[in-house]
């Protein structure tokens, strides 16, 4: 177990000092001498190289295929996700103690739009378990609820459902508080009126029981249903932002998640944006197939490279024998493994492409290859022919002249004792 972390530590380490700027400069001076080496070498076994071009290919043609699938299906999900009816643009929940101190930080929002702060309980009624929303006397929120009437001290409104499933009338009275070791504690509030219409469908407002803000932070504080603030007092909870200019949405979410990091966030389109991260997010099960597609490919390329090497053990060692150094050898290697792939990867792209368009000829579900799926696959594909052929390369430049002419095995963490013995493990 040591040796093979001590060999993977080494690996690293030649990665490294490969990418250094001196390294990478003088592999570029290097090129024009052995380029005409590595295309004849591929010439020479043409078919054994057109299987690393082909597994990258087809890794690719695969990647484009079903990253288009997913992103087309995530995009008809999203569609198909009805958007929350909101008051706001954006309304974070649960600020926490301190809510009012760190609401003032969006006073940035006045080139942008404005903000209110109001506070959501959930709590125990005599009609049951409700959310109770305190709003302030000139919050905008009244006018989104479509309330003209507003409660006074001690004055309730109630949902126009909820009111006619309880047969609620003015002037009723509904209780408002938590259930406690000795019983319901709370506070009773008579109903000012009810509210109903679009707002029923509204995800903040819709069938909750509506006061003013006053009263629920009194209420709150004299029952301990809340945390107190560093003031000592119960600070609202919850805060709404509207955006004034239209296409802004992105940067104030951002923002507002970075003022509330533990804050929950709502906004109209919250539904479809979940859809969409769930079937085509960055970790969704879609991805993570993508991803062992590469892996597939990489391991069809390790073998080919691997065999490729196997077979010409006597000719690497008379190249070192020579005077070729080991990273010389290790550059020859990898150009004639970069030729095919980088035709391969041509393929693959263009054979993604035209699979992508014939198939979304005959599917409901709308497919399209994106310039994000296009980087991806280069970068994926890169990445893992070079880890692919990293290691049969590195095999070959610290293996000795003699192991390789005397077909011995090779080792990635060489020692002297294998490279005369040879007998267990090794390649």
């Amino acid at each position: 177990m040591m040796d093979f972390v001590n060999g993977a530590f080494r690996l690293l380490g030649s990665v490294v000092r490969a990418l250094s700027p001196k390294n990478v400069a003088r592999t570029v001076r290097e090129l024009p001498l052995y380029t005409p080496l590595a295309l004849r070498s591929v010439r020479r076994r043409l078919l054994r190289y057109l299987l690393v071009g082909l597994c990258l290919g087809a890794g690719i043609i695969v990647f484009l295929a079903l990253s288009a699938a997913f992103r087309g299906t995530a995009l008809n999900v999203a569609g198909r996700t009805e958007d929350l009816v909101l008051p706001a643009d954006v309304v974070a929940l649960d600020l926490g103690p301190g809510s009012v101190g760190s609401a003032e930080a969006l006073g940035w929002v006045s080139q942008a739009g404005t903000y209110e702060l109001f506070d959501r309980w959930q709590c125990e009624t005599s009609l049951g378990t409700r959310w109770a929303i305190g709003l302030a006397d000139d919050s905008g929120l009244w006018q989104a609820a479509g309330v003209g009437d507003r409660p006074g001290p001690g004055e309730v409104l109630v949902p126009e459902s909820l009111a006619q499933a309880c047969s609620l009338a003015p002037g009723d009275v509904v209780k408002i508080g938590v259930v406690a070791g000795l019983g319901f504690t709370g506070g009773e509030f008579r109903v000012r009126g009810v509210f109903g219409g679009e707002v029923a469908r509204d995800a903040l407002l819709g069938e909750a029981l509506l006061l003013r803000l006053p009263d629920v932070l009194s209420l709150r504080a004299e029952l301990g249903a809340a945390p107190v603030g560093p003031g000592g007092e119960v600070e609202p909870n919850a805060v709404a932002v509207r955006e004034r200019d239209a296409g802004d949405r992105r940067r104030l979410i951002g923002r507002v998640r970075e003022i509330f990091p533990g804050a929950t966030l709502w906004w109209p389109e919250l539904p479809s944006d979940r859809a969409y991260r769930a079937v085509g997010g960055f970790l969704s099960p879609g991805n993570v197939i993508l991803a062992l597609v590469f892996v597939m490919a990489g391991l069809g390329v390790f073998n080919v490279m691997l065999l490729t090497l196997l077979q010409r053990k006597v000719q690497l060692g008379v190249l070192k024998a020579l005077g070729s150094l080991d990273e010389e050898v290790f550059l020859l290697l990898l150009l004639e493994g970069s030729f095919t792939a980088a035709g391969g990867t041509a393929l693959g792209l263009v054979g993604g492409a035209l699979l992508v368009r014939f198939v979304d000829r005959t599917s409901i579900v709308p497919l399209s290859v994106t310039t994000s799926s296009v980087a991806w696959a280069l970068v994926l594909a890169i990445v893992s022919f070079l880890l692919a052929a990293w290691l049969p390369a590195t095999l070959c430049r610290r293996a000795t002249p003699i192991q390789l002419m005397a077909g011995r095995r090779l080792y990635l963490n060489p020692r002297s004792t294998c490279a005369q013995c040879g007998r267990c493990g090794g390649f």
